[in-house]
């Protein structure tokens, strides 16, 4: 059997570019988290009375944590998806080489895929409405 380059690369560009997608949401996931994680330990470790970290402290770190607990959450759908598109290409070089039909297995594999994407970008709508919700809740204590 004579495979060609082309046919490879026909067979996966479309995991290739789900994964190039996923990537950039990624790259972005990644840096809120880290705004996130720093941001909490900002707030833990400012201490307004002499015991310790007040009552409104203690809700803003909270609320920060639910924060990062989600992103963490988004971007491991997102890594899933991206272990989906990379098996995903796997199988379709392999087909090309054997004689096994495996789009089955592909069909599955790309709605799984989907599927994760999707739950990452809710979970990703989710942290942004939650962060705004925070913003109005201070502004709205200092006015």
């Amino acid at each position: 059997m004579d495979i060609t380059f082309d046919q490879v690369l026909s067979a996966t560009v479309t995991p290739l570019v789900l994964i190039s997608g996923v990537g950039l949401i990624l790259l972005s996931l990644v840096n809120r988290f880290n705004h996130a994680i720093d941001r909490t330990r900002q707030l833990y470790n400012m201490h307004d009375t002499e015991n310790g970290i007040s009552e409104g402290r203690k809700k803003q770190v909270e609320h920060m944590y639910m924060r990062c607990s989600i992103l963490r959450s988004s971007i491991g759908f997102l890594i899933f998806s991206v272990v989906c598109s990379v098996v995903l290409i796997l199988l379709s070089v392999l087909e090309l080489f054997t004689d096994f039909n495996m789009n089955l297995f592909k069909i599955i594999l790309i709605f799984i895929a989907i599927i994760s994407l999707t739950i990452s970008t809710v979970l990703f709508f989710y942290d942004v409405q939650l962060s705004m919700k925070a913003l109005e809740i201070e502004l709205g204590k200092k006015s």
